[in-house]
């Protein structure tokens, strides 16, 4: 008996095993399936999604749906065929010129072409110049109220319009943009400031020859520096400085103060005025670290010492309510029914006294 016991639990432990075997193959053979069938699904809709994008594009170019449209292409452009992509170029020409678009969408489209053009579309016999001119002149259109948000759109556009297509870019549109970038500097929140800085940082470390805007004694070459000549390539940005970062180097937070130092340094790898491993992040990154979404300072500012009482012009005040606005009005004089300030003034002005 106890031999017949074995030789059944030997032969259940090999049926378990080729059962479980084969529940595994079933799970792989399932799990192959699954995932063409969800490949599958997601063709077809992505087919259809782009059908309604290419359709609103070319027939309702005006519609509110315009921006979802631009956005959902900004976002999936890698994913679009090849065979799209000169007439989705030359239907984007159209609508910059058209004029019609709002700011954020004119950056849509901007960003649009140029993840095409950094992408499968690199291949592409296109030349962008259209869109670098048209991005240069609405950079400073954006402003610390109305389009601050609009920032990272454009920070993207320009990453691959001068990082990754840096071999198809001239000199003198990499120095036109530099430049640019550092005077939009000056009208941006800080998070907007460290941001773009962060993006000139990487722009300096690709790029060599922007390196002469630092120089303040480069040869000068033939022409003026103009800011407002519309095409980057004509500007003369080779006959100036980016004298905007000993601005930044003072600006009142502190991040935005340390790389602007450090750029104006030449962005050493080392020293006293190299960057901290938190400030060496992309620049969309630094836009939302370095946010004021909260109302608070990141990093928070020490607030100044509070002054002696004694030492104070006037000694310790209360509260400005209206009751004590209404007292301290019903108290001045009037000459004509007309509040005389100067006179209140003279009569509540503490006289001095030479004391001997």
């Amino acid at each position: 008996k106890l031999m017949e016991n074995n030789k059944i639990s030997r032969q259940e432990k090999k049926r378990k095993k080729k059962l479980e075997l084969l529940e595994k193959e079933l799970l792989e053979a399932r799990g192959e399936e699954g995932k063409k069938v969800k490949e599958k699904f997601f063709t077809e809709a992505t087919k259809i999604v782009f059908t309604i994008y290419f359709r609103v594009l070319k027939s309702f170019p005006r519609s509110k749906l315009m921006g979802s449209v631009l956005e959902g292409l900004a976002k999936f452009a890698h994913v679009i065929n090849y065979t799209f992509f000169s007439d989705l170029i030359s239907v984007f020409q159209g609508l910059l010129t058209a004029d019609f678009l709002s700011h954020r969408d004119s950056l849509l489209v901007v960003s649009t072409v140029f993840t095409i053009l950094s992408g499968q579309g690199e291949a592409l016999n296109i030349d962008p110049a259209s869109f670098y001119k048209h991005l240069y002149n609405s950079l400073f259109s954006i402003d610390h109220i109305k389009t601050h948000e609009d920032l990272p759109l454009a920070l993207q556009a320009m990453y691959d319009m001068l990082i990754r297509r840096r071999k198809r870019v001239s000199k003198a549109r990499v120095l036109a943009f530099c430049k640019r970038l550092g005077t939009l500097s000056m009208q941006l929140a800080h998070h907007g400031a460290l941001a773009s800085l962060g993006l000139l940082r990487q722009l300096v470390n690709t790029h060599t020859a922007a390196l002469q805007l630092l120089d303040s004694d480069h040869e000068v070459g033939s022409g003026v520096f103009d800011p407002s000549v519309q095409d980057p390539e004509h500007c003369s940005a080779s006959n100036t400085t980016a004298w905007e970062l000993s601005l930044l180097s003072n600006h009142y937070h502190a991040p935005t103060a340390r790389i602007a130092q450090h750029i104006a340094a030449q962005c050493p790898a080392s020293g006293e005025l190299s960057l901290p491993q938190d400030l060496k992040k992309e620049p969309l990154e630094l836009f939302t670290t370095f946010t004021m979404e909260d109302m608070s300072f990141n990093p928070s500012i020490k607030p100044p010492a509070a002054a002696a009482a004694g030492k104070r012009k006037g000694g310790k005040r209360g509260p400005a309510t209206p009751t004590t606005i209404a007292t301290n009005l019903a108290t001045i004089p009037l000459d004509d029914q007309n509040i005389n300030f100067f006179k209140a003034y003279s009569l509540t002005k503490p006289v001095k006294t030479n004391v001997d």
